[in-house]
């Protein structure tokens, strides 16, 4: 019940940003937050491990990119996992974005993973190449941090899966917003390190948004007739993304 009360937030996000874009003006400030280009433009990515096709990757459908079974992608037809064919492994996915001054920036993005390995395990940071290690984390970076710090260039950790946490998790929406960075440039960064059984941790619809709504300004606009009609689309076409995102939570309770 609480993941198709996520997954109604989201549903209700998603309508609010999509129809009042039209008189807010708001800029987005990630690029290819969903995947939609089919692979992963606009993020670097980043491997460390002797597994092999250690990494992460866009996919489709319910096979990974190297074949493993996954949950299909929450949005779209493409989402971005960690891989590989056999641990260990360390991979991370990141974007840097730059923060508007004097602007407030709200984000949100979709995660969901599965751990093949017995349980998680708080490791030495994301290594994987030695002591035991079997976590998945989300960050807000500094811009010149590596892609696997988790010291003094982690800003803020948003995400990080601990021992006793359930194996896999259903599409789970997380909201935060970079509004103290304003100025800045950071780093958002997913990552995950495994030596004790695949970990498969997905992003999807990952957005930053610099709304004029939130910082006061006038409405430059009033919709169209036209874009009246878009904003009765994309409602219509986000409660149809509720009842297949319930359907496939429903679906997953079997």
């Amino acid at each position: 019940m609480a993941s198709i009360k996520k997954s109604f937030l989201f549903t209700s996000l998603f309508i609010f940003t999509v129809c009042f874009g039209f008189i807010s003006n708001a800029q987005e400030l990630v690029t290819n937050g969903d995947f939609e280009s089919g692979g992963t433009a606009n993020w670097t990515t980043a491997a460390n491990g002797s597994g092999e096709g250690c990494g992460f990757y866009a996919y489709s459908g319910t096979s990974s990119f190297n074949g493993n079974s996954i949950e299909a992608p929450p949005l779209g037809t493409h989402a971005a996992s960690s891989d590989t064919f056999d641990p260990p492994c360390s991979s991370a996915i990141y974007q840097d974005i730059t923060v508007p001054a004097g602007k407030e920036v709200s984000c949100f993005l979709i995660y969901y993973y599965k751990n093949f390995g017995d349980d998680f395990i708080i490791g030495p940071g994301l290594d994987s190449s030695g002591d035991d290690n079997q976590q998945a984390r989300i960050d807000i970076m500094t811009e010149g941090a590596g892609a696997f710090d988790t010291g003094s260039g982690v800003l803020k950790n948003l995400v990080q899966t601990m021992p006793g946490d359930p194996n896999t998790l259903n599409y789970t929406t997380l909201n935060f917003d970079l509004t103290e960075y304003a100025g800045t440039t950071v780093k958002l960064r997913a990552a995950q390190a495994d030596n004790q059984g695949l970990i498969l941790f997905a992003i999807d619809g990952v957005t930053c948004t610099v709304d004029d709504l939130l910082g006061g300004g006038e409405i430059s606009s009033v919709p169209t007739l036209t874009e009246w009609g878009l904003i009765v689309m994309s409602l219509a076409l986000g409660v149809a993304g509720f009842i297949i995102i319930r359907r496939r939570l429903t679906a997953s309770n079997y």
